[in-house]
């Protein structure tokens, strides 16, 4: 890969997406903004981690398609790594579910792909000062649902909630046996009683009412 000189007080960006004619386009417009550097472009997870190891991205611009196909091995990468990189997803849309089913992997910020080159600026200057970046349309429906989930989670024990919280973060049944020390069985029956007292039906649903607290 040919190394590309960056200012030292840029933000240092990757693009990864595999529309390259979008790819692109992002990187010049990126490219014209003082302080931000466009240190490489990506089509694949593969490659974006490899560049990073060599230089830690402060933002990685990921179209969201790529975050369903190895979007986990990315943050699972990052996780470990002693380099904050945040993650600003570019998606075809911007409702309620999409945008909880990409802030269940760990981004910093959720914006649609139509939005102006100058929200784009402004969303990876947010998330790369420490903040999140949502679009304002939903912004009001995660306060509500941040309610209803604090009251929905009172009505749990304190290992249901234990159990919850370990979905939330992705785990597998068999994983949280191992975490907690108890049988698979155990785990399964707890899940059972947590599926009843939050009215849901489906693990995701789990989730998404737990967003808020899994990500503080």
């Amino acid at each position: 890969m040919k190394k590309e000189f960056f200012q030292k007080t840029s933000i240092k960006v990757i693009i990864l997406t595999d529309h390259l004619i979008f790819g692109d386009g992002l990187k010049n417009i990126l490219g014209s903004v003082q302080d931000i550097s466009v240190i490489g472009k990506t089509t694949s997870i593969t490659e974006t981690i490899e560049i990073s190891k060599v230089i830690m991205p402060d933002v990685i611009l990921m179209d969201g398609v790529m975050l369903e196909a190895e979007g986990r091995k990315l943050f699972d990468f990052i996780s470990k790594s002693a380099y904050s990189t945040k993650v600003l997803i570019l998606a075809e849309s911007s409702d309620e579910e999409t945008t909880l089913r990409a802030l269940s992997f760990g981004i910093s910020g959720y914006i649609n792909r139509k939005a102006s080159s100058d929200d784009m600026i402004k969303a990876i200057k947010t998330i790369h000062g420490g903040e999140v970046w949502i679009e304002r349309g939903i912004t009001s429906k995660f306060i509500v649902r941040y309610s209803n989930s604090r009251n929905t989670i009172k009505k749990l024990t304190i290992r249901e909630q234990e159990i919850a919280l370990l979905i939330a973060k992705g785990c597998s049944n068999k994983e949280i046996a191992n975490i907690l020390s108890i049988s698979e069985k155990t785990v399964k029956s707890h899940i059972s009683n947590i599926f009843k007292k939050m009215e849901v039906s489906s693990r995701f649903k789990i989730v998404s009412q737990l967003i808020p607290f899994n990500h503080h």
